[in-house]
């Protein structure tokens, strides 16, 4: 409960208004029962920016554009940065996440490909950090 209430806040924050945490809309309400971590999943944190992500953009909103292709996607994320993910990479990482639907299928589906493209980006930031000597 403690850390729904923080989501809540932040959320909150996000759309510039002040409420109090015993009004929440229920769009909000919706979107945090949606879908959630599996057990021993260890991707509260991924979760939870999916989820502030979309209360700011929107789900369908989030990746600033999809481009499908015959092997997989090209995705923009809403910083320009393009990334490419494969099908085969986005069929593995799903069976990865441990997300559990709650209340919302459509938004499920969506999460799970936002959190492929997460996954995909940070591979390509760690690949790029790692120094050869």
């Amino acid at each position: 409960m403690k850390y729904k209430l923080i989501f809540l806040s932040i959320i909150v924050y996000l759309s510039g208004t002040i409420q109090s945490s015993a009004q929440i809309s229920p769009k909000d309400s919706l979107l945090v029962k949606s879908f959630y971590q599996g057990a021993n999943a260890g991707n509260c944190a991924s979760i939870s920016v999916i989820k502030l992500a979309i209360a700011k953009y929107g789900a369908d909103h989030v990746l600033k554009s999809i481009q499908y292709l015959p092997t997989g996607y090209s995705v923009q994320l809403q910083n320009d940065v393009v990334i490419m993910l494969s099908k085969m990479e986005e069929g593995t990482i799903s069976h990865l996440d441990k997300f559990q639907l709650g209340t919302s299928c459509d938004i499920l589906q969506k999460a799970k490909f936002m959190y492929a493209i997460m996954a995909k980006n940070k591979m390509l930031i760690d690949k790029l950090s790692v120094k050869t000597f």
